[in-house]
């Protein structure tokens, strides 16, 4: 069995949970403690069955939950020593294992291996999750997408990638002073739906099955838009039968299996 949860997917907070025949971790804790095990609790797993937390960057939409849970229990957390000093004042009772990006680890029946993401936070990772033949890579909060990204989902089973704002929406909006657009706009900042799909046709091939949208904007992006501009980009590249999601715009965890 190979499972994914997407238990949280936006500027609110982000969590998801992978599942295999005798291993579950948890992929960033940024929900409250509360919310975060109630989501666990609707997916049938307790903080005991969690075998480690993958920490993607330090800011606070992905880590939220890491002080509580971490004072409260024994918890294996993973991140890059960067990412670890980064946090280190806010969760002093963390049992830190360190990975260093490009060179696969364990945990559990889960072979993991990180790469890097180019985005304003100290040393900011994506990751491939491999089990069984079949691959899972999550690459969010990015501003763009070199060349390593692309070679790290290329034959994935399933992805999960920003599609944060549809670029028309984000020029147009009265909320957002120029400054924060050029922020989310720039290589350090956050994919459009264009970018996004870009980055679909170029990894589609007939060994994927799944893509969830991330990390979507309330103001500035839409799910139907999203997916939208998804499927056509598939579309272009032969893959029409890659089913598309995007997980956290309702309130149940979003499940895929592989």
């Amino acid at each position: 069995m190979f499972e994914i949860s997407v238990l949280a997917s936006g500027s609110s907070g982000n969590a998801v949970l992978v599942r295999g025949d005798e291993t579950a971790i948890l992929i960033d804790a940024g929900l409250s403690a509360r919310r975060l095990t109630e989501s666990l609790a609707a997916c049938g797993v307790s903080w005991d069955g969690v075998q480690g937390v993958l920490i993607t960057h330090e800011h606070v939409d992905h880590t939220r939950a890491l002080a509580n849970v971490s004072r409260n229990r024994t918890l294996s957390i993973y991140a890059n020593r960067m990412t670890a000093d980064a946090l280190r004042k806010k969760i002093p009772e963390a049992r830190w294992n360190f990975f260093s990006n490009n060179s696969p680890f364990a945990v559990g029946g889960f072979e993991v291996e990180a790469f890097h993401v180019p985005h304003d936070a100290a040393a900011p990772v994506g990751f491939v999750i491999r089990s069984d033949g079949v691959s899972f890579t999550l690459a969010t909060d990015l501003g763009y997408v070199p060349p390593h990204i692309v070679k790290a989902a290329s034959g994935a089973s399933a992805v999960m990638v920003e599609s944060n704002h549809d670029a028309d929406l984000l020029q147009n909006d009265p909320k957002r002073p120029p400054s924060v657009k050029e922020r989310i706009r720039s290589k350090h900042g956050h994919l459009s739906n264009d970018e996004a799909g870009a980055f679909l046709k170029q990894i589609a091939t007939p060994a994927l099955r799944h893509v969830l949208l991330a990390h979507l904007s309330e103001d500035c992006n839409s799910p139907g838009l999203a997916t939208d501009t998804a499927r056509r980009h598939l579309e272009q590249a032969g893959c029409g039968h890659v089913t598309i999601a995007c997980p956290g715009s309702g309130p149940l965890p979003h499940r895929v299996v592989l």
